[in-house]
């Protein structure tokens, strides 16, 4: 090996082909940046924050050098989801252009090749977690790290001098032994390495079969040694209190039933490979698409075809450049692209299938494609030169990047829908409730499709916004499903440890609180008398008569979401009106809701979900305004027959004399028209 291709000089064409990565990873990702915000994991900085269990400590049942991580960078951005988003961004595109360096190193004359490789791989539409920016921007900067070191480990092969080969060496097998104790499911770059290393290898050194494997395994060693020295620590040192990553449990499995775990692997790897070259470009993009509102999908198709022009343009200059200097060189660099791609994904997919976990589009489970981006941007380009006549490859890819653009900002959207129902969620909750009782259990049950799948995403920015000094949890909270209600409905006290934080969720002082659809307000719900919306999910009306209103505390002034998490406060609209009316009915103070209701109906504001006017109908009948009251029921009924009916169903159980009288008046003017 000579060491002229170290430190190679950087062409118009490279820097050319850095400006569409960039541009494609702008179109995709950050038309909706600004409209993103914190899902799911993202709020682990919160929950580190509010409980005094540092991020080191929380990833210390499975893995604690990202938790580490995580912390420094933590400290670093703070709480601004934009810091994250941005970071994020940065970060994958350096590992873009990471892989545009490697690509030129192993196929220096393929340039066309080497850029649809890094372009597939910066927008790929397989992994839909980018606008969970603030947890996973650490496996996608640990990622991007992954790829510098196999760029330094081609450095060390080219280059002659030995003290830059034991730097370069160095470089890589730090970074390889830091991306392993992170994230240990990138253990099978540490293959892929190997592949790469025997691909350059057999290409420029003659010799015979066995005598190049041997070389390369000369080559492989330090990382060989570093990675059994990983394998030892995490089988025999390191204990995790997470089943999926527990692997002495693993290996029991295995002993106990080789066979059928055997299969499942089979199976898991044929399924996975499918999914993460082929299906990634069209289910996700389908399956987000099929239920876009039409402008997003406008938008979508707009933002994609911008740079199909520009990629037009590009197709033009590789064509030239494909002309006049690849010729030669082309199959070959198609054969082992889609060879050491193949392999690659195969073998980064692996450990993921080892652990009975696999590829799936839908929440969450998409993730486990990122470690296999990488050989599947090899092995799709190889088989495009391949398989396809000179220029076909190039048209292909573009429709390839089209909808990859197309699936990412249909994606953003999904997101940016949830946070902006979210913000709306924890601002109305601030106007409804000045306070909220220690030890109150809370739950936020969501519109179908935007639900929390697990409790610290509702107990985290609740005890931001009303308790945020750190200490044990002083509110908690549960998710409603069918798991969850059976315990709800006994009034149990369930406990939990949540990665060190430990609480005890007491359903004897829950409060229920719904969002039924996207168009209605937070609803709050009396268990005395719930007030049950139309659009209303079955298992709300089944545990609604559980909900203690008394775990508000409904007098001082109400907090202040933090801006910097939550935005600026929004217009006082209908939703507004509403919870300071609710506020006002529970503290008794008429007057006050029938003020807010006439200044409302004045302004012509009107709520979608129209079981939200029952404040007002019962401050009307309070204060004998009778008439203001019949108006009220008439467009209740009016505009939604079985909304009244059931508001009468609630004002039929009204328990004291007082309730009661005033029931009766509603009763009156809702159940007999």
């Amino acid at each position: 090996m000579t060491n002229k291709k170290f430190g190679p000089s950087i062409s118009c064409y490279d820097w050319t082909s850095i400006v569409l990565i960039l541009a494609a990873s702008s179109l995709a990702f950050l038309p909706l940046v600004g409209k993103l915000g914190y899902y799911h994991d993202d709020w682990f900085t919160t929950i580190a924050r509010i409980s005094g269990v540092n991020l080191f400590r929380m990833h210390l049942v499975d893995r604690p050098v990202l938790g580490l991580w995580y912390a420094i960078v933590s400290f670093i951005l703070g709480e601004a989801p934009i810091a994250w988003h941005i970071y994020s961004f940065i970060v994958r595109l350096a590992g873009s252009i990471g892989l545009l360096w490697l690509v030129r190193m192993i196929w220096p004359h393929q340039k066309a090749a080497g850029t649809m490789i890094a372009l597939l791989y910066a927008i790929y539409p397989g992994f839909l977690q980018q606008p969970s920016a603030n947890n996973y921007s650490n496996i996608i900067f640990i990622y991007s790290l992954s790829i510098y070191s196999l760029v330094f480990t081609l450095q060390a092969l080219y280059t002659t001098r030995r003290w830059l080969i034991i730097l370069f060496t160095i470089l890589a097998v730090g970074i390889s032994g830091f991306y392993l104790m992170a994230y240990e499911a990138l253990i099978g770059l540490e293959l892929f390495r190997i592949m790469m290393i025997w691909t350059i290898l057999n290409r420029y050194l003659a010799g015979s079969f066995r005598l190049t494997i041997i070389n390369a395994l000369k080559k492989f060693l330090p990382y060989l040694i570093i990675t059994v020295l990983f394998i030892g620590w995490r089988l025999f040192f390191f204990t995790s209190s997470r089943q999926s990553t527990d692997t002495s449990l693993l290996l029991k499995q295995y002993l106990t039933s080789p066979f059928i775990m055997a299969v499942q692997v089979g199976v898991g790897l044929i399924k996975d490979l499918f999914e993460t070259v082929i299906g990634a470009w069209v289910i996700p993009g389908y399956q987000l698409g099929i239920n876009a509102r039409p402008l997003t999908t406008l938008l979508a198709i707009v933002l994609s075809s911008c740079f199909v022009g520009l990629m037009l343009v590009f197709i033009r200059f590789w064509g030239a450049i494909d002309l006049n200097t690849e010729p030669r060189s082309e199959l070959e660099m198609s054969r082992e692209a889609t060879i050491l791609g193949l392999a690659g994904v195969l073998v980064t997919i692996l450990p993921i299938a080892l652990t009975g976990r696999d590829v799936q589009f839908r929440i969450f489970l998409d993730r486990y494609t990122y470690q296999s981006i990488v050989p599947a941007a090899m092995l799709i380009t190889g088989l495009l030169y391949l398989t396809l006549r000179s220029g076909w490859q190039y048209r292909i890819a573009t429709v390839l990047v089209f909808l990859a653009i197309y699936t990412n900002v249909i994606n953003a959207n999904v997101y940016a829908k949830n946070w902006d129902l979210q913000k709306q969620v924890w601002w109305q909750m601030s106007w409804r409730a000045p306070g909220l009782a220690e030890g109150t259990t809370l739950v936020v049950h969501m519109p179908p499709g935007y639900r929390y799948p697990e409790d610290f995403e509702i107990w985290a920015p609740a005890s931001r916004i009303y308790f945020p000094e750190p200490g044990p949890l002083k509110i908690t909270a549960e998710v409603l499903n069918a798991e969850t209600l059976p315990a709800m409905l006994a009034r149990e006290v369930t406990g939990r440890n949540y990665r060190g934080v430990i609480y005890n969720r007491d359903f004897n002082h829950a409060m229920i609180t719904s969002m039924p659809s996207e168009s209605s307000c937070l609803h709050v719900l009396d268990g005395l008398n719930p007030e049950i919306s139309l659009a209303e999910d079955p298992l709300v009306i089944q545990v609604a008569g559980i909900s203690r209103l008394d775990q508000i505390v409904s007098q001082g002034s109400s907090p202040t979401p933090p801006i910097i998490i939550f935005g600026n406060e929004p217009d006082h609209g209908w939703c507004y009106t509403y919870q300071k009316a609710s506020l006002a009915r529970q503290n008794g103070d008429w007057n006050e809701v029938t003020r807010l209701g006439d200044e409302s109906f004045a302004a012509g504001q009107i709520p979608q979900d129209l079981v939200e006017y029952a404040p007002f109908l019962e401050a009307y009948l309070h204060l004998n305004r009778l008439q203001d009251a019949e108006d009220l029921a008439v467009r209740i009924v009016t505009g939604e027959p079985k909304t009244a009916q059931l508001m009468c169903k609630t004002y039929q159980k009204a328990t004291t004399a007082n309730s009661q009288e005033i029931a009766e008046q509603a009763i009156s003017f809702l159940c007999q028209k």
